[in-house]
């Protein structure tokens, strides 16, 4: 019998919203088969790393307070930040950057190399 190999589905990290923002940004990637998952500061490399997720949103004043911080842990995770100016971004726009996120396979390879 073959082995069946299962694809996880790529993750979306949500740090510092409100749970209608997370419900917007659940809508957007459930279009490309993807989930969002929330979290807060003090876990968020944590479950960034165990979730490989693809992309960590926040909005732009929680990435403010500690640039550094933030990229450093990101890099530590293998994921990217993706800022948000604030949770009433349009509609279009948040598409565009999650779906971007998804979208960048340079990192996260979606493609089985086997074939």
């Amino acid at each position: 019998m073959p082995t069946v190999r299962i694809k996880p589905a790529p993750v979306i990290l949500i740090l510092g919203a409100s749970p209608g923002f997370i419900r917007r940004c659940n809508d957007v990637t459930m279009l490309a088969q993807a989930v969002v998952v929330e979290t807060d500061i003090s876990s968020f490399s944590k479950v960034a790393a165990q979730t490989r997720a693809r992309a960590v949103v926040m909005p732009e004043a929680i990435f403010n307070t500690n640039t550094a911080l933030f990229t450093a842990l990101a890099g530590d995770a293998g994921t990217r930040i993706v800022t948000i100016p604030s949770e009433g971004i349009a509609q279009a726009e948040l598409e565009s950057r999650l779906l971007g996120a998804l979208a960048d396979d340079s990192k996260h390879p979606s493609k089985d190399p086997s074939g």
